[in-house]
């Protein structure tokens, strides 16, 4: 343990984010024998596994008269302490374990006792010191998973009781009636809690009453009309409730949270709580109505989405205090009446309210910040969306029966659209004049052609129009000089871009698909560009110098037919991805030695490409794909690629070696299927970490050597592999799950098959110079075995 502890400035405690208790600590405490009456504070923690040093006895406390805060976490107190604790206002005593009881423990000014996680019981021996605190307010025994019970008599003066997360609790002692203090009671996750105590009635200062996630509660006690001080209750995720007793009866109630409730099915009295300010009854799936709202007229937050039943909210023009409106997901809702008389909602959330076809006129919602309808299949319009003058936010993303909103123009403080999905859109008449959007949304909107000119949206960052199949044009695209993301992804009338020379802030481009796109002008000035994306841009021929591009990361030209070379590549010193995957007239790319980022190569299918020149400088790679690529007779030596773990050569008919290959150590994956001209491979006993190998269709392909040393090799594949004759012994391959060795037709056995213990799949279809299979009653884990045309005779 350190010698000493240097105790901090101010210590403050929180319950449900409110301050119960702030104590201003000061001083430094020496470890020893030796006090100090001017210490005021002492903080010591030790780790879980420190259980040498973490016993303190009553002489480590001796002279301390002025000690008022102790926090002593994970150790023990032992001794007789009697006179030594008298001003102790605060103690903290986490993760004890009960081992020592100390004696005479003088507690008589102690305030706060925060016993948590600690392997306390009932018994305990120092509860009964604690009868003559009687300044003890506040007792905190978060998650004690040995209690079961507890005698709360003992603590008359209790203002905070705090049980959360002890699990095994079986029971709310009937002498909690005691506390007539008690101000709040939480004992969330207290999960073998099956009843409560009609006790808990006389508790009349009670102000919060939190039981969330009692799984097994089946109700609440009887006498509640008692509890006039409650302002708080919370019993959410409590599933086995199914009726709470009538609400009208907590008049200062001001939150209700019962949600996730999945069996309450009524709020009676719910009418009555005219001081209520939040209810929360999101997913109570078996409510199917709600007493008439209207006298709610403190209520501020309603949150109701979930509520599968629910038919209807009446009274819900009374709710003129109401700031927040949850519906989300209510299917059954068809419409809400008086939603125009809700002058002070700012959050409006109807999503995914199927049946909905049209909501009230929202032009008195003058507050209104957020509006959520995305999913409302059904709406049809948002008449007075053009009065919504404070509107921030508004999704009505997947509303397929929109085909017009009003103008939007007015809606000077709107920064977010998503409209994404709405496949009857036509237009979005006012977008111009919207002066503080960020973000605009319209993705799959197929029947949208044009937008206004963008070119006043100073203010946007991102640009979503991917899948608008009829867009022709972005006009004054190149105005945007905030843009950060542009996506036209699949946009395929799309022919030609503005310059994007002016767009300094734009981070990505997502442009794949744009199948009539010819050209990206400007291009080279974007010097913030991490990511372009412009796959099966089938017409594009050439894209402008990519030098400048120095914080391109990602760059994908996957299916760009046309494309013809990649001027500059080899100037993108923070590439890390690279897909020219079926750029089919591509013969040769840059010198790719610069590239010291580079991780990812994907370049399958470039069936022009000869050589991937300065390969072997790419110490960083972990992925090369070169597959399908007909025309590549030799790779660079690839011992140096250190870091590399896949492989995919498979059909590069020309390839003739693999020089290096021995060297990837971190190798997981080799696949040369159909590289007929290989006819050997270096030593794969180096190669500690292949899982899988694919060597099927190598024709020429006479061994395998090292193969014995491949300990974590779960597939292998040389189907088709006409010359190999004879394998390694297959012993040590104990992680082995799949063996193809179909169609090898010179292949006479497979020694050490008996001791594969994994083997699942077995194939040696067409071997037919293998005559015996020997032991297979080993091979426990075989599922599946392939045999015929072979003289094979299994014992």
């Amino acid at each position: 343990m350190s010698p000493q502890a240097q105790v901090c400035s101010c210590w403050t405690v929180e319950l449900e984010g409110k301050m119960i208790f702030n104590w201003m600590i000061k001083g430094l405490w020496v470890y020893g024998d030796k006090g100090s009456p001017y210490v005021e504070a002492i903080c010591v923690e030790f780790p879980h596994y420190d259980v040498e040093h973490r016993r303190f006895t009553d002489q480590n406390f001796r002279n301390m008269s002025g000690l008022r805060f102790l926090q002593i976490d994970c150790a023990e107190l032992d001794g007789d302490f009697k006179n030594l604790f008298t001003k102790l206002r605060y103690l903290r005593w986490r993760h004890s374990w009960p081992v020592c009881e100390p004696t005479n423990l003088d507690l008589t000014s102690l305030v706060v006792l925060d016993l948590s996680c600690s392997l306390v019981k009932h018994d305990w021996g120092c509860w009964r010191p604690l009868q003559v605190a009687p300044e003890l307010k506040v007792l905190i025994l978060q998650k004690c998973l040995l209690l079961t019970t507890l005698d709360f008599s003992l603590f008359p003066n209790l203002e905070v009781l705090i049980l959360d997360g002890s699990r095994n609790l079986q029971e709310i002692d009937p002498s909690i009636r005691c506390l007539r203090s008690l101000r709040v009671l939480n004992m969330n996750f207290c999960e073998a809690i099956e009843e409560l105590p009609p006790e808990l009635c006389f508790l009349k200062s009670l102000e919060l009453f939190s039981a969330r996630h009692c799984s097994n509660l089946l109700k609440l006690f009887e006498g509640q009309e008692k509890l006039e001080a409650l302002k708080e209750l919370n019993l959410q995720e409590c599933g086995k409730i199914t009726k709470l007793p009538n609400l009208s009866n907590f008049r200062a109630l001001r939150k209700l949270d019962v949600a996730k409730c999945y069996q309450l099915y009524e709020l009676e009295g719910l009418e009555e709580l005219v001081e209520l300010e939040e209810l929360f009854i999101g997913e109570c799936t078996e409510i199917e109505k709600l007493p008439i709202l209207s006298n709610l007229k403190a209520l501020r937050k309603m949150h109701a989405g979930g509520c599968r039943k629910l038919r209807e909210l009446e009274g819900l023009d009374g709710l003129v205090a109401l700031e927040e409106l949850d519906v989300d997901g209510c299917r059954k809702l068809r419409e809400l009446e008086g939603l125009d008389g809700l002058v002070a909602l700012e959050e409006l959330n109807v999503e995914e309210c199927t049946e909905i076809e049209k909501l009230p006129n929202l032009s008195n919602l003058k507050a209104l910040r957020e509006m959520h309808a995305g999913g409302c299949q059904k709406l049809r319009e948002l008449e007075g969306l053009d009065g919504l003058v404070a509107l921030e936010e508004l999704d009505v993303f997947g509303c397929t029966e929109i085909e017009k909103l009003p103008n939007l123009s007015n809606l000077k403080a709107l920064r977010k659209i998503y409209a994404g999905g709405c496949r009857k859109l036509r237009e979005l008449e006012g977008l111009d004049g919207l002066v503080a959007l960020e973000e605009l949304v319209v993705f799959e909107c197929t029947e949208i052609e044009k937008l206004p000119n963008l070119s006043n949206l100073k203010a946007l960052r991102k640009i979503y129009t991917g899948g608008c199949r009829k867009l022709r044009e972005l006009e004054g695209l190149d105005g945007l000089v905030a843009l950060e993301e542009l996506d036209v992804f699949g946009c395929t009338e799309i022919e030609k871009l503005p310059n994007l020379s002016n767009l300094k802030a734009l981070r990505k481009i997502y442009a794949g698909g744009c199948r009539k796109l010819r050209e990206l002008e400007g291009l080279d000035g974007l010097v913030a560009l991490e990511e372009l994306v412009v796959f099966e841009c089938t017409e594009i021929e050439k894209l402008p110098n990519l030098s400048n591009l120095k914080a391109l990361r990602k760059i994908y030209t996957g299916g760009c037919r046309k494309l013809r070379e990649l001027e500059g590549l080899d100037g993108l010193v923070a590439l890390e991805e690279l897909d020219v995957f079926g750029c089919t007239e591509i013969e040769k790319l840059p010198n790719l030695s610069n590239l010291k980022a580079l991780r990812k190569i994907y370049a399958g299918g470039c069936r022009k490409l000869r050589e991937l020149e300065g390969l072997v400088g790419l110490v960083a790679l972990e992925e090369l794909l070169v597959f399908e690529c007909t025309e590549i007779e030799k790779l660079p030596n690839l011992s140096n690629l250190k870091a590399l773990r896949k492989m995919h050569a498979g059909g590069c008919r020309k390839l003739r070696e693999l020089e290096g290959l021995d060297g990837l150590v971190a190798l997981e994956e080799l696949n040369v299927e159909g590289c007929t001209e290989i006819e050997k491979l270096p030593t794969l006993s180096n190669l500690k970490a292949l899982r899988e190998m694919h060597a099927g269709g190598c024709r020429k392909l006479r061994e395998l050597e090292g193969l014995d040393g491949l300990v974590a090799l779960e597939e292998l594949n040389v189907e088709g592999c006409t010359e190999i004759e004879k394998l390694p012994t297959l012993s040590n391959l104990k992680a082995l799950r799949e063996m193809h060795a179909g169609g090898c037709r010179k292949l006479r056995e497979l020694e050490g098959l008996d001791g594969l213990v994994a083997l699942e799949e077995l194939n040696v279809d067409g071997c037919i110079e293998i005559e015996k299979l020997t032991n297979l009653a080993n091979l426990k884990a075989l599922t599946t075995m392939h045999r015929r045309m072979s003289k094979v005779m299994r014992t």
